[in-house]
């Protein structure tokens, strides 16, 4: 199910030859999203457990490794980066420098960019895949596109991300953000960012 300003769509889920290979293990559901996916669109995965969630993100991950491009996978606590082989998953707040975000949103990113490590593979990172998102809250999704932004080797790069491409997969209301000081604890959808980044949206439904 394809979901799109407000609409439901249901989607054809044909694969293109050069994809067929990946495209045959996947469902028409699943094989519709890694179309788009493959093709460069920000795509957000929704649907329940046992849908495919991680499938369609694995074959993602599978094709950027295919093409050469550098995918980063991020979650947003570390037992959901246990599902992935060790080293191959971080907490987005790990892999951006984040630490605990208990500052303010601009000494945050002043400490990332200061760190020549963060820079280095966020300048390089050419995917990201946002898995298990739901607990990363609205600001954290705009923390990481203002330091893709500030990051960016094209400054009048008006593209969210700095031009990167974003896969998020979640199941929002599942586990919501957890409200501090300096964030509300709003869920990432409610952000203007996810919004104008992920216009292509889809609901896995077939279990």
């Amino acid at each position: 199910m394809f979901l799109f300003e407000g609409r439901q769509i249901l989607v054809s889920g044909k694969c293109r030859r050069r994809n067929k290979v990946m495209c045959d293990s996947l469902t028409p559901e699943q094989a519709e999203i890694f179309q788009f996916a493959s093709t460069g669109h920000n795509v957000f995965v929704t649907g329940q457990a046992g849908t495919g969630k991680s499938r369609v993100v694995n074959a993602i991950r599978g094709h950027c490794q295919q093409r050469g491009l550098r995918a980063a996978v991020v979650c947003s606590s570390g037992i959901a980066c246990q599902v992935y082989d060790p080293g191959v998953a971080s907490t987005v707040h790990s892999y951006y420098g984040l630490g605990a975000a208990d500052l303010p949103s601009e000494q945050l990113l002043n400490r990332a960019t200061s760190d020549a490590r963060i820079c280095e593979k966020v300048k390089k990172v050419d995917v990201i895949i946002w898995d298990e998102a739901s607990m990363s809250s609205a600001r954290i999704l705009e923390l990481v596109n203002t330091l893709h932004h500030r990051l960016s080797d094209q400054h009048d790069n008006g593209l969210p991300f700095g031009g990167k491409q974003i896969i998020i997969a979640s199941e929002f209301l599942q586990l919501r953000p957890v409200p501090s000081t300096f964030d509300s604890g709003n869920f990432m959808f409610t952000s203007h960012v996810f919004r104008h980044a992920v216009l292509h949206r889809f609901q896995l439904t077939k279990v």
